[in-house]
């Protein structure tokens, strides 16, 4: 029987959601892309059902970042290579958590412009809906400002396209809070800044030429240097930041559950 999609919410854990904000800071001139692993159910009188729906609701738990094979600043792609990559590791992640995960959509930046999608985008879109009409759309608009008051903004959108009109339906998206972060979203973060150093190690091999007069091969190696020490800067520093507070956060509940226990 063919059943209509229709989604009507999305939860996207606050872990998964940090992570996905973190990788659309990392570059202000190209957008950044990666895979939203979840899991779509159907609720009806308070059971919870998971199988073909007309009224889903779709879970999102984990995410997992993307090189990028297309570097443009207006455009993402993925490669055939990394959905069956990215579909082994959500089978994996299912295994782990003994609950059935699968790709459930993909996300991507749009740094300096609205969080609206482009033409690009909705093409995109369409092309992974045909695969599974069930996948999302997630963009995060970033690097704006509030004129009227100079203060750093981003807006998120998740959408996706009807399978009777080709229409794009924006969902209503909650942040649900992570009790623990999971190790999938820890191995996520050690692949963001790795990423990032191989496709910046890889613009800067392409530049090496036996025809490169001295003076050019000087200017590319000071550019590489200078992108290195702002990666490390910019990014590095901040995650370690970011780990060493979630370690300290997770140390104090676990004294409090000592605390706890000992008073029992």
């Amino acid at each position: 029987i063919s059943v209509k999609m229709v989604l009507t919410n999305v939860y996207l854990t606050s872990d998964t959601y940090a992570l996905c904000i973190a990788h659309a800071f990392t570059n202000e001139k190209e957008e950044i892309m990666g895979l939203l692993i979840g899991e779509v159910v159907f609720f009806f009188d308070n059971y919870e059902i998971k199988i073909d729906c007309e009224n889903e609701t779709c879970h999102i738990s984990s995410a997992m970042i993307l090189k990028r094979s297309d570097k443009r600043p207006d455009r993402v792609e993925i490669s055939p290579e990394q959905l069956s990559n990215a579909s082994n590791h959500a089978e994996h992640l299912s295994e782990k958590l003994n609950k059935p995960m699968r790709i459930v959509g993909w996300y991507h930046s749009h740094p300096h412009i609205t969080v609206w999608p482009s033409n690009v985008d909705l093409k995109t879109q369409a092309s992974y809906q045909l695969m599974d009409d069930r996948f999302v759309g997630l963009i995060f608009s970033v690097f704006n400002q509030d004129k009227s008051n100079r203060t750093s903004r981003w807006k998120v959108l998740i959408f996706y396209f009807t399978s009777t009109q080709y229409e794009r339906v924006d969902v209503n998206v909650h942040i649900t809070p992570s009790t623990t972060m999971c190790t999938s979203i820890l191995d996520s973060y050690q692949q963001l800044h790795e990423i990032i150093w191989q496709e910046e190690k890889e613009l800067f091999e392409s530049t090496k030429s036996d025809s490169l007069d001295l003076t050019s091969s000087l200017h590319n190696g000071a550019v590489y240097t200078k992108n290195v020490v702002q990666i490390v800067e910019c990014i590095q520093v901040p995650l370690m930041n970011f780990m060493q507070g979630k370690l300290n956060e997770n140390l104090r509940t676990i004294e409090h559950m000592k605390q706890k226990n000992e008073k029992l």
